[in-house]
């Protein structure tokens, strides 16, 4: 063979430098790096070490061409023995990798699995054979590197697992997304033009130039990906934080009526069914989920009390629970969320007849979406127990359903319903939802995840209603004792008559459900909160006083007739939000005087 032309020499060592300088740099970051400690990274990182060991091993031999000494012919003996047995590791590396990169598929194919190790034993053979018996090179007289009798041989297997790969990968090509297919091309085909490039042109070092460009976009495709999927994971721990405090705040809703829980996420399913089967795109479905989910939130601000009383609701109590859709409203108003969720939490209750609250709206001037939850959220509540009574039977609720059309709900969105419920699909999506992990949405948005935490963070959001109902700088009204009321009733009445001033009493009764079995403790603790919410109510000219061991008597000196009404439900009010026992019953009554306003 023909020894090297050494004026291609400057040319490899500038060539050489730059690749092993490039590749020590891809290296160190794989090295450094505590993201890349896959199998698919391990075996790029060993190509790259191989590539290193590989142009080392071809620039000692540049450095000491020519000088004939034992020691420079030893140099050259050693680094063109490891110039060889590091292509033939690299040509493994490239195996190893993209088999790795199948595994990661799960589409490894056996049959191609113990070609690496036949690729690195023989590779490995050749170079220490020709060591012994110079078949791939020798060093001649003037201590210059000579191409032996099987260079050709060393080619001819690269070029072989080149060709390999690449039917390998072409076998595969379905599997890869375009971008894969164009990086794993170049890192397999730019080597096999280099190969070739340097049979033809004598003493030119191609090959590291072809292995080193490859090596670099590989790894820009393998940066890429592992940004994006950092990315990917970002977006999930986003989601699942969002997720998770979809999943707490609902909870937080359901755990104030333990008769309730899973309501949330219940009305949401039938709410998506709905809207599925009226062609809704998923990007609307997605935002009534989250809207449904959160109709009741406003339900944070009602107290446990009146949520969880087992007898019938005063007027008073089933006004204070209709406040859940302003008080929801509220909350959500203004918030990172869909633009729905306000819009149902406030109308959810409105009736299409126009007799709904809060606002009365009819028809089709209740959002489309207020008036498909309400049907969700009118048959779950059918569906479930309830603190007050059982769960009804699937007919009584059909036929509620039914004759609640036209009137309660909108016509059409209820004939969509009850088909769905005739089919069963209701029924078959809350099964699913029990075997589920997770009983709150799988789907979630950035929006919703800055929502919760600036719900979280900001508590007063959630206390949008629980600002003290008197706020005069007064000093609250006075509190005397039986003895000393009597006394004070009987002045009011000559004051009355002289001047003409009226005043109203009210009466306020505390009791509690005989099958609670309250204790007297439990009777103190109501009526010293009802004392609490009687002095935050009132002016300083008012006057109460306790009446017996389970009430208060209360004068309103010269108080309207009308805002009697006003002036108890703030009371009531007041004494719900601080009271924390278990449930109780208020009654409250005026007792008529002849000094009153109030009507006969």
């Amino acid at each position: 063979m023909n020894s090297i032309n050494f004026d291609a020499i400057q040319f490899n060592l500038v060539e050489e430098a730059y690749s092993i300088l490039l590749t020590l740099i891809l290296l160190l970051y794989m090295l450094l790096s505590a993201e890349y400690r896959q199998k698919i990274h391990r075996y790029f990182r060993m190509t790259l070490i191989a590539n290193i060991a590989s142009i080392l091993g071809s620039m000692t031999d540049w450095l000491f061409s020519g000088i004939n000494t034992p020691a420079a012919r030893a140099v050259i003996t050693f680094g063109s023995s490891l110039s060889f047995f590091a292509n033939g590791c690299i040509l493994t590396c490239y195996f190893l990798f993209f088999l790795a990169f199948l595994d990661k598929l799960k589409k490894t194919d056996p049959r191609w699995v113990t070609l690496p190790k036949i690729i690195f034993a023989v590779s490995t053979t050749l170079s220490v054979a020709s060591l012994w018996f110079n078949l791939y090179f020798h060093i001649d007289e003037d201590g210059r590197y000579v191409r032996g009798p099987l260079f050709p041989v060393s080619i001819l297997i690269s070029l072989v697992i080149y060709c390999c790969l690449i039917i390998l990968m072409f076998q595969y090509r379905k599997l890869l997304t375009k971008t894969d297919l164009m990086f794993m091309s170049s890192f397999y085909i730019l080597p096999l033009i280099a190969e070739v490039l340097q049979i033809r042109f004598l003493g030119y070092d191609f090959l590291c130039i072809g292995v080193t460009v490859g090596l670099m976009l590989v790894f820009i495709r393998i940066l890429v990906a592992h940004t994006a999927k950092l990315s990917e994971e970002k977006a999930l721990l986003q989601a699942d934080y969002a997720n998770q405090t979809l999943a707490m705040l609902a909870n937080a809703i359901d755990a104030k009526d333990p008769y309730t829980k899973g309501h949330a996420s219940r009305v949401a399913i039938y709410s998506a069914l709905i809207a599925g089967e009226l062609g809704w795109s998923e990007e609307q479905i997605k935002d009534l989920r989250f809207a449904a989910m959160l109709h009741d939130i406003g339900k944070i601000g009602i107290p446990d009390c009146i949520l969880n009383k087992p007898s019938r609701l005063t007027d008073i109590e089933y006004g204070i629970i209709k406040t859940h859709t302003t008080l929801g409203a509220g909350i959500l108003k203004g918030k990172n969320v869909t633009s729905l969720a306000e819009k149902v939490a406030m109308h959810h209750h409105e009736r299409y007849d126009g007799h709904g609250y809060p606002t009365g709206l009819a028809g089709t001037d209740i959002p489309l979406e207020a008036r498909l939850v309400c049907i969700a959220d009118s048959y779950d509540a059918m569906s479930s127990k309830r603190v007050y009574r059982s769960s009804l039977t699937p007919e009584y609720i059909r036929n509620e359903l039914v004759r609640g059309r036209g009137t309660q709900f909108d016509p059409e969105l209820l004939d969509t319903f009850l088909k769905l419920l005739d089919e069963g699909t209701p029924a078959k999506a809350v099964s699913e939802l029990r075997f589920r992990k997770n009983d709150t949405e799988t789907e979630v948005t950035k929006e919703l995840s800055d929502f919760m935490a600036e719900l979280v963070s900001n508590s007063r959001a959630l206390g949008a209603d629980q600002r003290p109902v008197k706020d005069t700088g007064l000093t609250g009204p006075y509190s005397v004792s039986k003895d000393d009321f009597s006394s004070l009733i009987h002045y009011l009445n000559n004051l009355a008559s002289r001047y003409n001033h009226s005043y109203e009493m009210l009466d306020i009764l505390i009791s509690f459900e005989a099958s609670l079995q309250a204790s007297d403790e439990d009777l103190k603790k109501a009526m010293a909160f009802m004392h609490q919410a009687i002095r935050q109510s009132l002016r300083t000219v008012d006057i109460f006083t306790p009446l017996g061991d389970s009430g208060y008597r209360i004068i309103l000196l010269d108080a309207e007739q009308d805002s009697l009404d006003a002036i108890t439900e703030r009371i009531l009010k007041a004494f719900y939000r601080m009271y924390t026992g278990i449930p109780v019953k208020l009654d409250y009554s005026y007792v008529k005087t002849e000094h009153s306003r109030m009507d006969s």
